[in-house]
């Protein structure tokens, strides 16, 4: 498991980054980042689990970004065991 980038308290706001690819926990939650094609900078999908359950968040369901090559091996390679998959996407395309 990985450690948290980076730790951040402002005005009584905890902030915590993180690296993709590590897990980490927060509570009982286990999350585990990884990049996505997306325009924002280090956009990430989240991996989420807890209590037996796994949720799979991917973000935007696209492809023709300087990044489109992670929503190929995504594809490629689909999470097991989930038990709810979340995507979005504003223009997909084929």
């Amino acid at each position: 498991m990985g450690t948290l980038a980076r730790v951040l308290s402002l005005d009584g706001l905890h902030i915590q980054g993180y690296d993709a690819g590590w897990a980490f926990e927060i509570g009982e939650f286990m999350v585990k980042p990884h990049l996505i094609d997306h325009s924002a900078f280090y956009a990430c999908g989240l991996e989420v689990s807890a209590r037996g359950k796994y949720v799979n968040y991917r973000g935007d369901f696209r492809r023709h970004g300087r990044q489109g090559d992670r929503f190929d091996h995504f594809l490629a390679n689909p999470p097991e065991g989930v038990d709810a998959l979340l995507m979005e996407g504003m223009t997909p395309q084929p």
